[in-house]
């Protein structure tokens, strides 16, 4: 890959993620922070599903790391995301993004 093309995927992944904290912030004033969490976590998964599907990658974990899979996601993603989405409600996006990390 060139360096313009890596340049290019390196600010978007940056814009993305974090716009992330501020869309955060504004959608758990809506809708509880456990809502929030369900949603876009089903959003990201149904568009990881498409592009897998698109580009013919789709393929199953194997059997040996599903225990891998469910670990990471549920503390990684499931209680990191929900407590995130919590706090944030306290407190600013750059600071819950600080304090996150």
């Amino acid at each position: 890959m060139s360096k313009h093309k890596v340049l290019i995927l390196y600010i978007t992944v940056v814009i993305i993620w974090g716009s992330n904290w501020p869309i955060t912030k504004i959608i758990v004033q809506q809708v509880p922070p456990i809502w929030s969490i369900m949603i876009r976590s089903a959003l990201g998964a149904a568009a990881v599903l498409l592009l897998q599907l698109a580009t013919k990658q789709f393929t199953l974990p194997k059997k040996g790391d599903w225990s891998i899979i469910l670990i990471v996601g549920i503390l990684h993603v499931t209680v990191f995301s929900v407590l995130m989405a919590i706090g944030i409600q306290y407190v600013s996006a750059g600071r819950s993004a600080v304090l996150a990390y």
